[in-house]
């Protein structure tokens, strides 16, 4: 397997320091077994993320493989498309497990629309609080109305 282009970064925030190695490979002339043969797999990408955080925890290594049918081209950026991937994973969290997403069922493919735009107008007005923790300001929200209201008026929204 031919390395094809490979990265470092190191990010500093949330008291942590996170490294990231990153290699993609080429790998449209490897053997995978038959029934990946409509795949055309063509690139593996190889993640190295050591996080160090500085409240003297333990250093957290780890490694995640990433497989894709996508040809490399120099003008796409792939290590920042899988380090975006983790802000969608973090949004679906909190759809998810936040606002209950997966506990109310409807057939009725209107409402679900509708309470998916409205989990989504919730999640954009929470991440212009500029809160730490979305999850901790939606519960002082809830516990105090009046702050909501207060805060709504703050950026013009009523």
């Amino acid at each position: 397997m031919k390395s094809i282009h490979q990265q470092k970064t190191m990010d500093k925030g949330h008291s942590r320091i996170e490294y990231r190695s990153y290699i993609h490979y080429d790998i449209s002339a490897e053997h995978f077994d038959q029934r990946w043969e409509k795949s055309n797999f063509q690139s593996l990408f190889v993640v190295e993320r050591e996080r160090c955080n500085l409240q003297a925890e333990p250093l957290n290594q780890s490694i995640h493989y990433y497989i894709s049918n996508g040809k490399y081209k120099p003008e796409e950026d792939y290590f920042t498309a899988i380090r975006d991937h983790w802000s969608v994973e973090v949004n679906h969290n909190i759809r998810d497990v936040s606002l209950k997403e997966d506990e109310l069922k409807t057939k009725e493919s209107d409402v679900s629309r509708c309470l998916a735009s409205c989990r989504t107008l919730v999640i954009k007005l929470l991440k212009k609080t500029n809160a730490k923790n979305l999850i901790a300001q939606l519960e002082l929200f809830q516990d105090n109305f009046l702050e909501l209201l207060n805060w709504l008026r703050t950026i013009n929204f009523l």
